[in-house]
């Protein structure tokens, strides 16, 4: 910074913390006269332009975030390319601190630090904004004992750049979710995952894995089973360790579907009240009293953390023996059973009859606001849902192409096969490529006009699955942001190939007349042979450059260029139609380890390594299996 006063109004008093993208200032905001935390991003992060726009956008999103749990956002911009954040300053330490000295926690006031974090996500869930990076670094408290979440929508920026990436998540692996691992989206069920990792550490003194790298860690995340919590501390009780255990499933069918369900859970603990279902097995052979759970003792001292509870262990009732009420006794509890099958089939029958197909299953929608279409389709069918009516609309402020609004909303439970509808973002002077698959090339040329676009060359080609008339395949993707007036190229089904010997007719009686000067009639089964793109790759110190020559056509070829490295992952640096026999120059910078891939017309044509190192590559491990 070229001046320790931010904005004109922060004026910076001394760095309290520093992590894997920020570094936090305490400072005076000189207009109100109060304290405030300021956060400025590193360097490698501002220099990220995708980077810059998605974590002003969540910065914004979490800024409306109104909770008593939640780090209050102030303020958000930049000076002199320095980007920075201003929250509510909190004086008291942040959970990790306090479980290095006093852990394991005393039970209750485990829960009470869990509930409000509950809550707190409860919140947000509702609010459409998944943290994502739920851990004890950032749950902060205030002078009153108030547990606080930080960093809302800051995570969520970063985890967007490079979402399977735990170097990126800031070294959370201790309490990062499975499917973050394995690289697929996170969801309001992996903040629970992470705060049940949380409450694991603050119950037992250790987080549910140990290893000697993040990678290790995260790989123990995704395979293994954490072990049993009351094997670590006598004082956490079965219906305690049920909880924690249902939290850090793998599967996600078992783990709790929403933060309200879990906070239900975690109250009845609260309230000394024994959970109906733990996984605890009976003791054989003997009836064992069931007696109340304890209710969790007040926090004294912490001396008090290490003293365990058994004033009810041992207790048991004796086996009172039943005399034999003889053949008649026997016969009767037989009747009765048989008389109660048979009221139960004849329910079953008549449920089955009344109702004779079985209701859907319902689904949590998943958050698709700010992906791309193809993202959201693959998404939405992950969950079995589909994607359904697309619109879009001009906002400046978000990325072309990309989602963002989404009906039903994110975290919405809905019947499966519901389809969601989308709107996706243009800019002035740019459109969105409608899916005209399947579609007549007169619908398809109004579908493009109607976005300031032109139907291009018509290509026939015999296929056996689609009707004749009807497009088989577009050379730009749907979805893609295009200039407008850009043409959209399509092959037109002339139906299945004539059986050998059969006349074909004339090219009079099969145009299809629907696209112009663009019509062309490939009288060929196939269609025509065309010579395989060039790509080639020139390496430079922090850069690529990728030269892509492609072959002769009748028709566009559409090029996307690809690059992930230690800085983003999957992010499309160029996407472009270029003319038959053209080709085109890239540069594309890289930090590090990097992959650079090359896709004609959506097909993967050619993909350049730099060599990575075995550190910057997390393990790919299979899914594991746990029954909590």
């Amino acid at each position: 910074m070229n001046t320790a006063l931010i904005a004109g109004r922060y004026r910076l008093q001394e760095k309290i913390g520093e992590g894997g993208m920020a570094v936090v200032y305490r400072a005076i905001d000189v207009s109100l006269g109060r304290e405030v935390a300021v956060k400025i991003l590193r360097e490698e992060f501002a220099a990220d332009p995708a980077f810059v726009q998605r974590f002003r956008r969540e910065a914004h999103a979490a800024a409306r975030l109104q909770h008593p749990n939640i780090i209050q956002i102030y303020d958000t911009g930049v000076q002199d390319e320095t980007y920075y954040i201003v929250m509510e300053y909190v004086r008291e330490p942040n959970l990790k601190r306090i479980l290095g000295e006093y852990a394991p926690l005393p039970l209750r006031k485990a829960l009470e630090v869990g509930i409000q974090v509950g809550e707190a996500i409860e919140y947000a869930h509702n609010n459409d904004i998944v943290h994502r990076d739920i851990k004890p670094q950032n749950i902060l408290f205030t002078d009153d004992g108030r547990a606080k979440v930080a960093d809302f929508g800051i995570a969520s920026a970063v985890a967007a750049t490079s979402p399977s990436d735990v170097g990126v998540i800031l070294g959370s692996a201790h309490y990062i979710s499975p499917e973050q691992v394995q690289g697929h989206p996170a969801s309001p069920q992996s903040d629970l995952y992470s705060l049940g990792a949380v409450l694991y550490e603050a119950l037992t003194g250790r987080p549910p894995f140990e290893g000697d790298s993040a990678a290790e860690i995260a790989a123990y995340q995704a395979r293994e089973r954490p072990k049993s919590p009351r094997a670590l501390n006598a004082n956490v009780t079965p219906s305690t360790e049920y909880v924690v255990m249902k939290a850090l499933s793998k599967d996600l069918s078992r783990r709790y579907r929403s933060a309200a369900e879990m906070l239900h859970d975690l109250r009845k603990l609260q309230e000394g009240v024994r959970l109906e279902h733990t996984g605890i097995l009976p003791m054989p052979e003997e009836h064992t009293a069931v007696a109340p759970e304890p209710v969790p003792e007040p926090l004294s001292t912490p001396s008090s953390i290490a003293a365990p509870t058994e004033a009810l262990a041992g207790l048991r009732i004796r086996p009172v023996a039943v005399e034999d009420e003889g053949p008649p006794l026997r016969t009767a509890v037989a009747v009765g059973a048989a008389l109660l099958v048979a009221l139960l089939v004849a329910g079953f029958a008549a449920w089955r009859v009344m109702y004779p197909n079985p209701p859907p299953a319902r689904v949590q929608v998943p958050r698709v606001v700010g992906k791309t279409r193809a993202d959201a389709i693959t998404i939405l069918a992950q969950a079995n849902l589909a994607l359904g009516k697309e619109t879009t609309q001009t906002d400046e402020t978000r990325q072309p192409g990309t989602i963002i609004d989404q009906s039903p909303g994110f975290g919405e439970f809905v019947d499966e096969k519901t389809t969601v509808d989308i709107v996706i973002a243009t800019s002035e002077g740019t459109a969105i490529v409608p899916d005209v698959v399947r579609q007549t090339p007169e619908d398809a040329d109004a579908m493009l006009k109607r976005r300031e676009l032109v139907l291009g060359n018509v290509v026939l080609r015999y296929d056996d699955t689609t009707p004749a008339g009807r497009i088989i395949e577009q050379d730009v993707q749907p979805g893609t942001n295009q200039p407008k007036g850009e043409a959209v190229n399509v092959v037109v089904s002339r139906g299945p190939p004539p059986e050998e010997g059969t006349i074909e007719p004339g090219d009079d009686e099969n145009d299809l007349g629907a696209a112009g000067d663009g019509v062309s009639s490939d009288q060929r089964p196939e269609e025509p042979m065309e010579s395989a793109p060039v790509v080639s790759f020139t390496p430079g110190p922090s850069w690529v450059d990728v030269q892509v020559v492609v072959g002769g056509r009748q028709q566009r070829r559409h090029i996307k260029i690809v690059k992930t490295d230690e800085e983003v992952r999957g992010l499309r640096v160029l996407e472009k139609s270029v003319d038959p026999g053209a080709g085109l120059n890239k540069r594309v910078d890289v930090e590090g380890s990097a992959t650079i891939q090359v896709y004609v017309d959506n097909e993967l044509e050619h993909e350049y390594r730099l060599e990575p190192t075995a550190a910057d590559v997390a393990p790919a491990v299979p899914e594991g299996r746990d029954t909590p």
